[in-house]
């Protein structure tokens, strides 16, 4: 019952913060931008795979979606930077936390005439559980590290070279982190890799081929070396990719397959993402995993900076490791100006030994300079 009354005032909150934002401004970037025209993430961000720092077009376009108007970002000075940083409160019925989700700062360095570009992302991982971690008992020192300590981009039409570091994702970057489709195929292997990566990037198609190696800051059964190998392809409306990635560390190896559909339109995104899992471990254990993540959203008055969701989650694993499990939620995401924006997200867990509710509320602060 009380959680009823909660989700019951979140959504009259969220209703009203909706409406007071679609009045006064626009978009906030997702891999549901596909659906206003986005197909890749060159436009608005420095890496090729989106996120982290904005490139000069993606600094004007954050500028002109704040409630109050800035003046234009002034491009072309060689140098920028910025700050992100997220709070979160993850609630079940047997603990409520909150904690420092992110704390980056990043800068970036801009040869114009020849696109090489370094950037520089000093991030603070939050300390977790030593069960949550493949790092044991993190020191406060081992918690800072560069997320993208050297990037140097070498852009000649759609070919992209760049070195550093990255994540490891395969297929969409979706930001929820608690989906079965990102936190249980990793396995206790860092997600943060040292990456040489080749990008080719058309309007329609993209392909990305990179080699990995461990971040240096897991422990030496985890530092994990391999490849990774993905493609999407757009077609009107729609767009599909697949991704392979093969890796070996100490204690296991593993091969990992992708398979994701995205559809938008105006007020409509959908994402069907699977990621089957083949892992060998260093007691000679095998076994196979399959993920799946539905993603269906709305976004009432057009803009991406409101947007109401349904997430339906399934996870398969064999002996002897075995799970057969459902979640499904309901959410919503609101950009309150060009700073802040806010999300909350509601699961259930179904048909599973260990049944739970659980509630996850973020706020995201985003800061670049002119």
């Amino acid at each position: 019952m009380l959680h009823a009354k909660f989700i019951l005032n979140l959504l009259i909150i969220t209703i009203g913060l909706v409406v007071f934002v679609e009045i006064f401004q626009n978009a906030n970037a997702f891999e549901s931008n596909f659906r206003v025209g986005y197909t890749s993430c060159v436009a608005c961000h420095h890496s090729p795979r989106g996120a982290g720092h904005l490139s000069d077009y993606g600094k004007l376009v954050s500028a002109s979606q704040s409630i109050f108007k800035k003046k234009e970002l002034k491009g072309g000075s060689g140098f920028s930077q910025g700050i992100q940083a997220r709070l979160a409160n993850l609630q079940t019925e047997l603990s409520n936390e909150t904690f420092p989700m992110q704390g980056d700062y990043l800068a970036a360095f801009t040869n114009k005439p020849q696109d090489r570009k370094i950037i520089i992302s000093l991030a603070r991982a939050p300390s977790r559980r030593e069960s949550d971690s493949s790092v044991d008992k993190p020191s406060t020192i081992e918690t800072l590290y560069f997320r993208d300590a050297l990037i140097i981009t070498s852009k000649k039409n759609t070919h992209y070279f760049s070195a550093g570091r990255s994540k490891k994702n395969l297929g969409p970057n979706i930001v929820d982190h608690t989906t079965y489709n990102k936190s249980l195929n990793g396995f206790n292997i860092t997600d943060l890799i040292t990456a040489l990566s080749y990008d080719y990037i058309e309007t329609k198609k993209s392909l990305e081929l990179t080699a990995f190696a461990p971040s240096f800051q897991e422990n030496t059964s985890d530092q994990e070396y391999g490849l990774r190998l993905q493609g999407r392809y757009s077609l009107g409306k729609l767009q599909f990719g697949s991704g392979i990635l093969i890796g070996k560390s100490p204690s296991i190896k593993r091969g990992i397959g992708n398979l994701f559909f995205k559809y938008g339109s105006k007020n409509f995104y959908a994402l069907l993402d699977s990621v089957f899992t083949h892992r060998l471990n260093d007691q000679d254990i095998d076994f196979n995993q399959v993920t799946s993540s539905l993603i269906l959203s709305l976004f009432p008055f057009y803009s991406n900076a409101s947007e109401f969701y349904a997430i339906g989650e399934f996870v398969e694993r064999e002996e002897p490791f075995k799970v057969s499990e459902q979640r499904f939620g309901v959410g919503t995401r609101v950009k309150i100006n060009s700073h802040f924006s806010f999300r909350f997200d509601y699961k259930r867990t179904l048909l599973s030994q260990n049944e739970e509710d659980l509630f996850i509320s973020q706020i995201y602060f985003n800061w670049w300079s002119s």
